[in-house]
């Protein structure tokens, strides 16, 4: 017996010419001899979109010293490419085939076997469920590509469970109900979650994803950040093949939202085309396509100087190529007579020669027939324009010739510069003043005035806390507070949104941390030995390493940390024993608990707004997004129950408020959880 040991793997070369291919087969199969590299022709296969050699099933390329006979892949036809599966049509048939014949499958084996409801639930949601999430992570499948899946799960499992055919679907992936998962939720989950990592990314894979949303923002014709500005439905997209877009579909129809620093936005007109022309109109015949080629977002630009007509193509080529004219009427439209750049030398690039005009004697520009019957008369260039569209020239008069001050090529791209991108970033605002975007102005002044009591203060002592009350199943109030030991300075205030004692207590930090001067050594002491955990873990990382953990109230948790180094600080985290002998810690203690009815704090969404911060209902994301739009689905088939038509009496305010819910679903659940049906 011979002890060795293989590697296996496989390899893809993408070429646009059958040339460029042979070359690196050659150098493929001197490499493979080199290095005693065993290959298996017989598995070799070609996709291509060239019609003439679809001609044949098989092409045969060089292959090294030898001719190999390779297998054609037609452009409908898909081919597995690093664990995704494509096709040059880019359709989605082939994948959306795969995850119904998983489920069938599925279906066929366990058809006549005894299983319980739990074990289906376990199978579907552990084997099955993945192995649709992996081979369509590339592919976003429409409402009713994710129906009929979902239909051949929902079936055979009331089926087996003995459950009557009309019970909701909603209550079977409900977790109050059996918690099968939902393809469209786990669509939605992988996807946004991607789309996050994409756009969080420092590297290549975030440069390219810019670039993308960049291209995408010109076809869709928008004139704001399309991450912040998307409002089209997946029903109405007529943009194929483009990840981003449909993605950014799905998660407009589940009131899901991005946030962006970077706006990202075009300027130059009052009523842009988007608001009059609809998705069917601006996609039609490529009509988008033809209007972002000549750079037109608004409805000023493709309207006459009168606006009693819309222009012509042909008048968007007068109007997109930029020209020297000599103004010989001083109108409201004047008459101006064409000159043109004098190219002395053809050898030289125009960009670097001098920047010298002559008259033109003539060219396609010209709208003016003169009426002198002078030869001389004929030869001039003549033509109207419009006063608003130019811009003034310097240039010294030299005989027949103009010589300007600055190159021609400087003038033309002054004139060109239409459409301009504003790409304001909020977080510039921190080297002026953090401040600003806290509301309302009677809580942003008590910490301007904690600002100026502690400057000039090198060391320091802060107290901290939060709290957080229930008043009801429905009613959370939460309150933070800190209290600086030195200058005897407090602040409270109440806190909304997302309630736990961890926010809380990291609020009255962040709002401590910014009252605080550069350089300053500050000891915060607090009762949270979770917060202490977390911070001793994340302290020494850097702001993307944060961001990958996927921590709870991450946001906060940046902002945090961002304010720590922004500011220099030396700062150590101290544990207190709450409700002890510590004086301090009462005091905080108590201001945290007034702070529950006290005025509400609201942190401006800009300085939170990070380049792919996801937000529901335009609110950031404080949790982890996958558990978070779990949630969102949870509450989204509970609203489908309550509004079905056998459920109308449970929508009335008054009728709900006669009902003990929390025991109504413990009930509901613990049913669920001790009866599991059998079918023999």
């Amino acid at each position: 017996m011979i002890s060795s040991q293989a590697y296996i793997d496989d390899v893809s070369w993408i070429t646009d010419t059958s040339y460029k291919l042979e070359s690196i087969l050659q150098i493929a199969d001197e490499f493979n001899r080199l290095n005693n590299i065993q290959i298996n022709p017989d598995k070799f296969a070609l996709m291509t979109n060239d019609t003439n050699a679809l001609k044949d099933k098989f092409i045969k390329l060089n292959f090294g010293s030898h001719v190999q006979e390779i297998q054609l892949i037609r452009p409908t036809e898909s081919d597995r490419i690093l664990g995704a599966w494509m096709n040059l049509d880019f359709s989605k048939v082939y994948v959306f085939n795969q995850c119904k014949n998983i489920i069938a499958g599925y279906n066929k084996i366990i058809r006549n076997k005894q299983l319980t409801d739990n074990m289906m639930r376990y199978i579907y949601n552990a084997v099955i469920i993945p192995s649709i999430e992996y081979i369509s992570q590339h592919t976003i499948l429409n409402d009713k590509q994710v129906a009929a899946p979902n239909i051949l799960a929902h079936t055979l499992f009331k089926k087996k469970t003995n459950l009557v055919m009309t019970i909701p679907n909603c209550m079977i992936h409900s977790s109050l109900g059996y918690a099968i998962k939902d393809i469209s939720a786990i669509q939605l989950q992988r996807q946004v979650t991607r789309l996050h990592n994409q756009l969080k990314n420092k590297g290549l894979l975030g440069m390219l994803s810019q670039l993308s949303i960049i291209r995408l923002q010109q076809e869709t014709l928008s004139v704001n950040n399309v991450l912040t500005g998307w409002s089209i439905h997946l029903k109405d997209l007529k943009i194929k093949f483009n990840l981003i877009a449909s993605t950014l579909t799905i998660m407009y129809d589940n009131n899901l939202t991005c946030q962006s620093n970077i706006k990202r936005k075009i300027m130059g007109g009052q009523l842009p085309i988007t608001q009059v022309l609809n998705s069917d109109l601006l996609f039609k015949d490529r009509l988008n396509y033809h209007l972002y080629r000549h750079n037109i977002y608004f409805l000023s630009q493709i309207m006459a100087a009168d606006g009693l007509r819309l222009l012509t193509y042909s008048d968007f080529d007068k109007l997109d190529s930029s020209h020297f004219d000599h103004i010989l009427s001083n109108d409201q439209t004047p008459i101006v007579e064409h000159w043109i750049h004098n190219i002395n030398d053809d050898s030289i690039s125009p960009s670097i020669q001098a920047p010298v005009l002559i008259k033109c004697t003539g060219c396609e520009l010209k709208d003016i027939q003169p009426r002198s019957k002078r030869k001389t008369a004929n030869n001039r260039c003549l033509l109207f324009i419009d006063k608003k569209k130019t811009i003034n020239v310097k240039a010294q008069s030299i005989q027949d010739a103009y010589i300007l001050d600055f190159l021609v090529f400087e003038y033309i791209a002054m004139i060109e510069n239409r459409i301009k991108y504003s790409t304001t970033n909020a977080q510039e605002a921190l080297v002026r003043s953090m401040l600003d975007f806290f509301h309302p102005t009677l809580l942003r002044n008590q910490l301007r005035n904690i600002q100026d009591t502690v400057k000039g203060q090198s060391s320091l002592t802060i107290y901290t806390d939060g709290s957080f009350k229930r008043h009801s199943n429905t009613s959370v109030m939460m309150g933070s507070a800190f209290k600086i030991i030195e200058t005897n300075s407090i602040f409270q205030c109440q806190i909304q949104e997302n309630p736990s004692v961890i926010k809380a207590e990291l609020m009255a930090m962040i709002m401590a941390l910014l009252c605080l001067d550069k350089g300053t050594r500050v000891t915060i002491c607090t009762d949270s030995q979770i917060i202490i955990n977390q911070f001793s873990k994340i302290n020494t990382l850097s702001i993307l390493a944060v961001q990958r953990l996927k921590l709870q109230y991450s946001i906060l948790w940046i902002l945090f940390i961002k304010l720590i180094r922004f500011k220099d600080l030396i700062m150590t985290l101290q544990k207190v024993k709450a409700h002890d002998s510590d004086d301090h810690s009462n005091i905080v203690d108590k201001l945290a608990k007034e702070a529950c009815s006290k005025e509400c704090l609201v942190i401006d969404p800009k300085l939170l707004a990070h380049n792919g911060t996801i937000c529901w209902n335009h609110k950031p994301m404080e949790r982890n997004i996958t558990l978070m739009v779990k949630d969102i689905k949870e509450t989204q088939y509970i609203e489908q129950f309550f509004m079905l038509n056998r459920n109308r009496y449970f929508t009335s305010p008054s009728d709900l408020e006669l009902f003990d819910w929390s025991l109504t679903f413990r009930y509901i659940k613990d049913k669920f959880d001790e009866t599991s049906a059998f079918d023999s």
